[in-house]
């Protein structure tokens, strides 16, 4: 990576907050940064929450052993690049080659690796193009904003913003917060602003950082998303307290929070893309075969079964099994015609909404045209309207064994010293003739 490049897209103000920063929370060594580590997994691990980190391949190899004891303690193990380096930089198929490089290497060393994420979540559509089918079980790129209360001096906000440059985040009223499928690769999105923009940019206090993410958490947790809790371990001795007070929150919302790993996300959701259903009507009466995982969370509302369902919130039922006979001329799911925007149709996939085209889903109960994207052009406000309708509905809920939501906390571990933060400056030709570790 260029110099020139790399000091272009961060500034002097920048450049010099931060080096002071990492003064103060590195050493040479790597024993500062180990016992950090280790306190704050210890004290997540005693509230049932592995996290998962995402470490640059060099950083591995200088840290073999303790990474090693990281993942043996339950704990993820993912790719954050070869070095901590801005992607983008690169053409996607040298982007690709990096992360091939990286993926290898943590293989290699026995690591149990299924996803990556970019330094500065520096990915792009061409280059998940570029990376080799099956390399990666999921992403974890993108990012959706959430709302904070800026305060904190303009000169910190250099640090905030030149952050939030780097991530692009998409509008939380637009996007919701849900994985998806893209070119074969799940996608886990991300909630920033992230624990630096917090801390560094904003001056949150510990207690000003533990009430938005609760806070956030309430909101994910009522519109059934995923709070993709995204951190850095240098940081973490200062956030012990707001991580317990979020894991506590999670036990206290009515309705459990599924509280795992990125690449347990990542398995259920290619899991839950091939949900389907099967239906033959037999006079009055439509026999429904939802083909699913066992542990598939099967939502219904408006309908008088004759199988008894569990109470699931206000609206829905969970059904206790995927066999369903619906009595009545509709099918409870919803149709589709084909003049709807392109993007609706897999949005209420990911949503868990079992979608009809053609023939087919003129037997459905609703059917969306056109005319209902009236005003209508996002996931957010089409889900609202939705949940609006009284209509009778059998649904997916995006999350397993009657989960109303779900929790991450996924760290980009960058460093343990100043000697692997150095590594970024270095040029590639260093490390592709020489092993990394050492």
């Amino acid at each position: 990576m260029k110099i020139g490049d790399w000091y272009q897209k961060r500034g002097l103000a920048f450049v010099f907050k931060r080096a002071k920063r990492l003064t103060a929370r590195y050493s040479m060594t790597p024993h500062k940064a180990i016992m950090r580590i280790s306190r704050c997994v210890e004290e997540l691990s005693a509230q049932g929450c592995s996290p998962t980190f995402f470490v640059p391949a060099v950083v591995v190899g200088r840290n073999l052993q303790f990474l090693k004891v990281l993942q043996d303690c339950g704990c993820e193990i993912g790719v954050h690049g070869f070095q901590h380096v801005d992607l983008t930089s690169y053409p996607p198929a040298k982007s690709s080659e990096k992360l091939q490089r990286a993926a290898e290497f943590l293989l290699m060393n026995g690591f149990k690796m299924e996803g990556f994420r970019c330094p500065y979540l520096s990915s792009s559509e061409a280059l998940i193009r570029q990376l080799p089918p099956r390399l990666f079980n999921y992403s974890s790129n993108r990012a959706i904003a959430w709302h904070t209360d800026g305060h904190g001096e303009a000169q910190e906000r250099i640090l905030y913003s030149t952050i939030e440059r780097f991530y692009h985040p998409l509008a939380p009223n637009a996007h919701m917060r849900l994985p998806w499928l893209q070119d074969g690769m799940v996608e886990i999105p991300v909630c920033v602003p992230d624990d630096m923009q917090l801390y560094d940019g904003l001056n949150f206090s510990g207690e000003d950082i533990s009430a938005a993410w609760v806070n956030l958490l309430k909101e994910t947790h009522r519109r059934g998303e995923l709070f993709n809790l995204m951190f850095h371990p240098e940081l973490s001795e200062f956030f012990e307290a707001p991580f317990l007070e979020v894991l506590h929150a999670a036990r206290l919302l009515d309705g459990r929070v599924w509280v795992t790993r990125l690449q347990d996300v990542g398995r259920w959701w290619r899991k839950m893309s091939r949900f389907g259903v099967s239906f033959i009507k037999n006079g009055g009466t439509w026999h429904l075969q939802l083909s699913c995982d066992p542990q598939a969370t099967i939502l219904i509302r408006g309908l008088d079964l004759e199988v008894r369902s569990q109470h699931w919130d206000g609206r829905y039922q969970r059904l206790p099994a995927p066999d369903v006979q619906v009595h009545g001329g509709l099918l409870p799911f919803i149709g589709l015609a084909e003049d709807v925007p392109e993007w609706a149709g897999e949005s209420l996939q990911r949503m868990g909404y079992i979608v009809l085209n053609g023939e087919e889903g003129r037997d459905c109960c609703t059917i969306i045209d056109r005319e209902f994207f009236t005003d209508l052009d996002n996931e957010v406000a089409l889900n609202r309207k939705i949940e609006q309708l009284e209509i009778p509905l059998i649904r997916y809920w995006p999350w397993p064994d009657g989960a109303r939501s779900a929790l991450c906390l996924s760290g980009d571990l960058d460093a343990l010293s100043l000697m692997d933060y150095s590594t970024r400056l270095l040029p590639d030709w260093v490390f592709s003739k020489k092993a990394i570790a050492g």
